[in-house]
């Protein structure tokens, strides 16, 4: 009974929402998620290990099996499986199936929903008639169905266990962390149970951790445990208080945020050596930023460049508590010196940055999108947000225009930020004028060299035609390439990571650093 309750309060507080969102004391997090597929039944297969145990449950029932390493995958469909025995119990099942063990078969303890009063099968491996033959002449062989879960751990000595895999199988670890290894990435340590079911062939997994060990999770990897304990704790008062304002985000899928960085927040599990971020967790415990009354939804990103962001300039939701706002402290200039010095060539990123392109490449680019505006001849920002970023891109060339809007003026060039200048690299050309050969860059206007000096020459084209008398050359205006002189990295809407990191620096604390990024909210 008293794992039944256990489940049953997992579930619970996994659900409960309220405005001020006081009650939830458990978060859903789908592990490996995809944003590029949208989902998180991307592995393969999926290794938990956990020292001192783990138990397994099914629809608020425990399987009477436990492990200390259990290895999941998807039931291979070319298997050949034969039903030997069914049961309205697991506990009853399960016996029948370590029978079959004895008897010499890889047997397997079966969860089918199938709509009989007996859901619990014993499956073996193995052809019918040889089966029917040896010890179960009732047996028959089975059609499996696909997305079914298959455990086995061949260490434990016991039956392997097949579930269906649209009914979440819980594992609940007795204690410690888990070890998880997938066939995607490295292997990770999880506080808290597991839920894993399959889908189009795929193994999904959803880590249920307590709130504060979730908040553990992210902290220490949306910024570095060495940064001063002040910006840690405002960054983990930014992801706790995330985590609540979205924890129906991915619903649909059966959990409420994601790992992923580039759709909620990083979470990398649990680490004992981030003993700074372990403190700043500790010490906000249960805190939450509130704007009248609600918890606020605060947004952060690495560097602002200088200047924050209107949420509504970068999305279409207009949030009160986040304005433009100067952000002097990202570009600071004992915070330019230390990012150089981490650097090899002195770069400032991510506060300051440089990236080139030739014509030909952008209007490689504008090609893949499906563009063709001949010729490119310019790229100009015909809107800018209050921030300073752009809100729309002009590309004008000889057969045409096309623009691009919002978070496009960042992506399309795959830029750090949408805060940077255009300068364009143009042609250069030698003139013969009286006093010899002047060298001129067309910058936009055109000049020619006369016996006084230079002077405009009027034109409407997009190419200039030289003449010595007797010879012509049409040289064109277009520019040769385009750099972008940037600031920041993200969207800059709301707080500025390395602001954060340089206003602690300076001896503010994690709450003058929320109220400065975040307007009107209180931290409670």
């Amino acid at each position: 009974m008293k794992k039944i309750v256990l489940f049953t309060l997992l579930v619970f507080f996994s659900q409960i929402y309220s405005g001020i969102a006081a009650a939830q004391e458990t978060a859903r997090v789908g592990l490996f998620y995809s944003s590029e597929l949208r989902t998180n039944a991307v592995l393969l297969w999926a290794e938990f290990i956990n020292q001192q145990g783990m138990d397994a449950y099914l629809r608020n029932a425990d399987i009477p099996v436990s492990y200390t390493q259990a290895g999941f995958r998807p039931l291979n469909q070319s298997l050949s499986l034969v039903q030997v025995g069914a049961g309205s119990t697991a506990s009853e099942t399960l016996q029948s199936a370590r029978n079959a063990k004895g008897l010499g078969y890889k047997a397997y303890l079966v969860y089918r929903e199938d709509g009989t009063s007996f859901p619990y099968k014993v499956w073996v491996e193995g052809i019918e008639a040889a089966v029917k033959a040896a010890h179960y002449p009732s047996a028959f062989a089975v059609h499996t169905q696909s997305n079914m879960l298959l455990l086995n751990d061949d260490t434990n000595a016991d039956v392997g266990l097949l579930t269906d895999g649209r009914v979440p199988l819980l594992l609940t670890p007795r204690g410690g962390v888990t070890k998880v290894t997938v066939s995607e990435r490295s292997a990770r340590n999880f506080e808290g149970a597991f839920e894993l079911t399959v889908s189009g062939g795929k193994i999904a997994v959803v880590n249920l951790p307590g709130i504060e060990q979730y908040v553990f999770g992210v902290v220490p990897y949306e910024m570095s445990d060495y940064w001063p304990l002040e910006a840690l704790k405002a960054q983990a008062v930014a992801a706790r208080s995330y985590a609540y304002v979205n924890q129906n985000k991915h619903r649909a899928l059966g959990f409420g945020v994601c790992d992923s960085p580039a759709c909620c927040q990083k979470y990398d599990g649990y680490n004992a050596g981030f003993i700074n971020s372990k403190r700043a967790v500790e010490e906000t415990v249960g805190k939450l930023a509130r704007h009248n009354g609600n918890v606020a939804q605060l947004y952060y990103h690495s560097n602002s460049g200088g200047y924050t962001e209107n949420s509504e300039d970068v999305w279409s939701a207009s949030l009160p508590y986040t304005r433009a706002t100067p952000d002097p402290y990202s570009v600071n200039e004992s915070l330019l010196i230390h990012l150089a010095s981490r650097s090899s060539t002195g770069s400032q990123f991510p506060a300051k940055w440089v990236y080139s392109f030739s014509r030909q490449e952008v209007e490689d680019l504008l090609s893949n999108a499906g563009v063709n505006i001949g010729t490119l001849l310019e790229i100009r920002s015909t809107n800018q947000s209050a921030g300073g970023r752009h809100l729309e891109i002009l590309f004008r060339g000889t057969a045409g225009e096309h623009t691009i809007s919002r978070a496009q003026t960042r992506t399309f060039f795959g830029l750090p930020s949408s805060l940077y200048n255009i300068i364009s690299a143009q042609q250069r050309v030698h003139v013969l004028g009286a006093n010899g050969p002047i060298k001129e860059a067309f910058i936009g206007e055109v000049y020619a060299a006369v016996p006084g000096g230079a002077v405009k020459a009027a034109t409407s084209s997009d190419n200039v035609v030289l003449s010595n008398g007797s010879r012509s050359r049409t040289v064109s205006k277009a520019s040769s390439g385009f750099a972008f002189d940037g600031r920041g990295w993200g969207h800059g809407v709301g707080m500025s990571q390395w602001g954060a990191y340089e206003m602690a620096k300076q001896g503010h604390t994690y709450e003058e650093i929320l109220k400065y990024y975040f307007s009107g909210i209180s931290i409670d």
